[in-house]
């Protein structure tokens, strides 16, 4: 696997400092693998793009305010990891 594939580029205005006050307000980004296309929704309208048998796994971690920089020593690849508490 190259590591490199999954790298983009993401401002750091568009990473939320905190959740909304209406947690199900928050932007939805829908692929449609047939096409391709992407469009945009907000999530309490999910249970739109559900078909019978679906399921759904939800990721409740949270990012602390943690954040390790470093180079891999056999490479000097630049490594970023962020600490999370259970």
């Amino acid at each position: 696997m190259k590591l490199d594939l999954f790298y983009y580029d993401l401002p750091e205005k568009f990473i939320a400092q905190k959740p909304l006050k209406k947690r199900d307000c928050s932007k939805l980004l829908i692929l449609d693998k047939k096409t391709g296309k992407i469009k945009h929704d907000v999530f309490y309208n999910i249970k739109n793009y559900f078909n019978q048998n679906d399921i759904l796994v939800l990721n409740e971690s949270k990012v602390t305010k943690c954040r390790l920089t470093g180079f891999k020593e056999s490479t000097g690849a630049k490594i970023e990891c962020f600490v999370l508490k259970k």
